[in-house]
């Protein structure tokens, strides 16, 4: 349960494939092995917090606000692609 949960979480760091996952590991992995004793909880929360930043400044970088389905548009109350309205009309082709 432990490999699942530190898979899980350093894929949501490396943002979307924004940086390779064996990178994230890597970093998270000698942070963690590098961190004293009492202080490896906190050593993996910021190394994945700071990933996932430089992770989240790449992506905006390279895409903009192409490519990010979990928005939420407050028109017609709905997250991503799933945008449609409770009166049946489609708004996912809103900017």
């Amino acid at each position: 349960m432990v490999l699942s949960s530190f898979g899980i979480l350093c894929r949501w760091a490396g943002v979307r494939g924004t940086i390779p996952q064996s990178i994230v590991v890597i970093s998270v992995f000698a942070s963690i092995v590098s961190a004293r004793r009492g202080q490896r909880i906190i050593a993996l929360l910021i190394s994945l917090l700071g990933l996932r930043m430089v992770g989240e400044f790449i992506h905006g970088s390279l895409y903009g606000n192409e490519f990010w389905d979990d928005e939420y548009d407050s028109v017609a109350q709905a997250w991503g692609k799933d945008r449609k309205s409770s009166d049946g009309a489609d708004y996912g082709s809103l900017k």
